[in-house]
């Protein structure tokens, strides 16, 4: 899908399966360190605060099914948004209180924080957006 901006055509950013499914994979992850438990009680924990069912992400996971759509995939793609905010808060604030708290600031750790938020903000300004019945009204 192309857009049309200032005489040229651009391709459109979408989040592509195989995107998809690797950043649902480091969601899946962080919830099994975060929670301690096992891999498929994690896929069932994400699944359950997606709002999709665990087979869906399962059969997801596994291939069988090729290509999400409609719902399920704006569930996900909202989910995933959300996680790379929070992660860009508390990457922010935690430089911020690492700033404010160091005797010496370590140069290196503060461009190499300051690039994980230039991407995360990069990542959530060229995520696909859904027109809510709010925005319409």
């Amino acid at each position: 899908m192309f857009s049309h901006e200032s005489g040229r055509f651009q391709p459109m950013l979408r989040f592509n399966q195989v995107f998809l499914r690797r950043m649902l994979g480091e969601a899946e992850r962080r919830e099994q360190h975060r929670s301690g438990v096992t891999k498929v009680a994690a896929r069932h924990v994400l699944a359950r605060r997606m709002g999709v069912g665990p087979g869906t992400l399962d059969n997801f996971f596994r291939g069988r099914i090729k290509d999400l759509r409609g719902s399920v995939r704006d569930r996900i793609v909202d989910f995933l948004i959300a996680e790379i905010q929070t992660e860009k808060y508390r990457l922010e604030h935690d430089l911020q209180m690492a700033l404010l708290c160091a005797d010496r600031v370590d140069e290196h750790a503060v461009v190499a924080a300051r690039a994980a938020i230039a991407q995360a903000t990069e990542l959530i300004e060229r995520a696909p957006r859904r027109v809510s019945e709010r925005e319409l009204s």
